[in-house]
C-alpha cells in the first residue's frame, strides 16, 4: 500500500495480525491528484506495481 500521512509517501505491508508495517518512506513529490489518492492510500499486489505506479507519474 502507498499512504501519504503528514507529508511523507510510505510504503506499508499489512502483517497477519492485520496491522500496517511500514517498509519504505519515500522523499517524492507528488501531482496534487496522486496525493489525495494516497492520502486515502492506494492498495498494490506487489512490489512492482508500486514502482510501475510511480514511474508513470514521472510521464
Amino acid at each position: 500500500m502507498l499512504k501519504l500521512e503528514n507529508g511523507a509517501l510510505t510504503v506499508r505491508k499489512t502483517n497477519e495480525q492485520l496491522t500496517e508495517e511500514i517498509l519504505l518512506t519515500l522523499d517524492l513529490e507528488l501531482p496534487a491528484d496522486a496525493a489525495v489518492e494516497c492520502e486515502a492510500g492506494l492498495a498494490f499486489d506487489s512490489m512492482e506495481d508500486i514502482n510501475v505506479y510511480l514511474e508513470g507519474l514521472d510521464s
